[in-house]
């Protein structure tokens, strides 16, 4: 779904955003994601990056260590 957001991939929890055809301003975006909005970011229909609020990924990082890395 080039383009615009919405899940492409029947095993993504996470609405998709294109990086060359989304159509919308990234401070837009951005300020979703500050609202706690989650997105894979596409590149010719491929995943390339998750895009999600810092202290989501700060939080996976702790639980990542004090889990032993696993």
């Amino acid at each position: 779904m080039s383009g615009h957001l919405g899940t492409t991939r029947k095993d993504s929890l996470l609405a998709e955003i294109d990086v060359n055809s989304s159509g919308r301003p990234l401070l837009a975006v951005i300020e979703e994601v500050e609202g706690g909005a989650a997105y894979v970011v596409t590149k010719r229909d491929r995943p390339a990056a998750v895009l999600m609020p810092i202290q989501k990924v700060e939080d996976l990082m702790a639980s990542t260590v004090a889990g032993g890395g696993r």
